[in-house]
């Protein structure tokens, strides 16, 4: 597989498996309570996926959580993020 950036990608099967494989008991796989508080493990989770945020940014989220944390209350419950 070629992208349009010209990486070139060998076996994009094999690949995507792999990550699927590797990534789903660390993130998918970890059971997240479906409630409006934000814990740190979460946090925790999101960085270790690569979301282009640090462990500082990270605890600036975390200092930050309540008005997150208002924000997920308005959210129903039964909405799958």
């Amino acid at each position: 597989m070629k992208l349009a950036s010209g990486l070139r990608i060998a076996n994009p099967k094999k690949v995507i498996l792999a990550f699927v494989e590797h990534w789903y008991p660390v993130y998918d796989g970890v059971p997240v309570a479906q409630d409006d508080e934000l814990r740190a493990s979460e946090i925790a989770l999101s960085t270790m996926l690569m979301s282009r945020i640090s462990g500082v940014t990270g605890g600036y989220i975390w200092r930050a959580r309540a008005p997150i944390e208002m924000a997920l209350a308005k959210i129903p419950k039964k909405v799958d993020l």
